[in-house]
């Protein structure tokens, strides 16, 4: 009930969505290049991407040969190239977003996005023979995405890092609703490589998380809790999508632990994560996300996760 009440309060400002998005160039970099980085394809031709970027901006193609590191671009929703018939920015605004941004564009980061998130999560843990529940787990998170598009031949790959600290509450046997179980706070670090090409039309790479948590398990006579060490290594995906006049973001990863910190079990634990945001304004994204961690080897069989969450990208 909980969740389903936080979904309506925050999906009820999507309203707030731009129709544009606006992109500041950096050292030497060309409205084709962001084109092709940011994956609006086709570029070029008449009536493609660089043309309709091109009368968007109010720019003739000499001038935009002639632009340098700060001017802004507006960018439109990728979508249908038609669609940006209907909706141009007229010449004053444009000329007014240029003197704001022109003044203004030294506070925004240059190589990279950071994103500072709230997340709010109902778990379940399976148990041989029980279930445990966490209706109250929150997470904080900040999340680095680098933008520099460095190259390697017709790769473009980008660096990532997250932080994130979760609070898991009191767990509630559903056998037995008097017996509680806390769990100490979790605390991860993920570092990752963005990777992007034309011939692929989502971004992919690798990723290492460092972890410790506190796991779960059951024998015949008591429930006991063991603090663990785990490195993950794994594989994400992701990709952004038209929906209305806001972007889905939607990723996803798979994660398996290589190293572990209890040396007298022989155990493997595997993680599937699934997230999708939607973009409330130009800085704010809401999401729902869910993550289901399997575990061979203990007396633990299954985590499933279950929440929403709200970032902010402070540029």
């Amino acid at each position: 009930m909980k969740l389903t009440i936080i979904l309506l309060v925050i999906f009820s400002f999507s309203s707030l969505a731009n129709d544009y998005q606006i992109h500041v160039l950096k050292e030497g970099e060309t409205i084709s290049e962001l084109l092709y980085s940011k994956k609006y394809f086709p570029i070029y031709g008449k009536d493609m991407w660089l043309d309709k970027t091109l009368q968007m901006n109010h720019l003739a193609n000499e001038k935009a040969n002639k632009i340098k590191k700060g001017f802004p671009i507006i960018l439109p929703f990728r979508g249908a190239i038609a669609s940006t018939q209907k909706k141009q920015p007229n010449k004053a605004y444009v000329n007014n977003l240029r003197r704001t941004y022109s003044k203004n564009y030294r506070t925004i980061s240059e190589h990279q996005d950071v994103y500072f998130s709230f997340g709010y999560a109902q778990t379940s843990i399976k148990l041989p023979s029980s279930e445990l529940s966490f209706p109250e787990t929150f997470s904080l998170a900040m999340a680095i995405q680098g933008k520099n598009n460095f190259r390697f031949n017709n790769l473009i790959y980008n660096l990532n890092a997250k932080l994130k600290t979760t609070s898991h509450g009191d767990g509630h046997f559903k056998n037995d609703s008097d017996k509680i179980v806390s769990l100490n706070p979790s605390y991860s670090l993920t570092t990752g490589i963005d990777l992007q090409t034309q011939n692929i039309p989502f971004h992919f790479g690798p990723q290492i998380t460092f972890e410790e948590k506190t796991l779960i398990e059951e024998n015949v006579a008591t429930t006991r809790t063991l603090r663990d060490n785990l490195t993950w290594i794994g594989f994400a995906i992701s990709d952004r999508f038209k929906w209305g006049k806001q972007y889905i973001h939607a990723s996803t990863a798979y994660d398996q632990n290589i190293t572990k910190g209890l040396s007298d079990k022989d155990y493997n634990i595997s993680k599937f994560n699934a997230e999708i945001k939607l973009n409330l304004t130009q800085h704010f994204y809401t999401g729902l996300y869910t993550t289901v961690t399997t575990y061979e080897g203990l007396d633990l069989d299954q985590e499933n996760m279950v929440g929403v969450n709200l970032s902010y990208n402070i540029k």
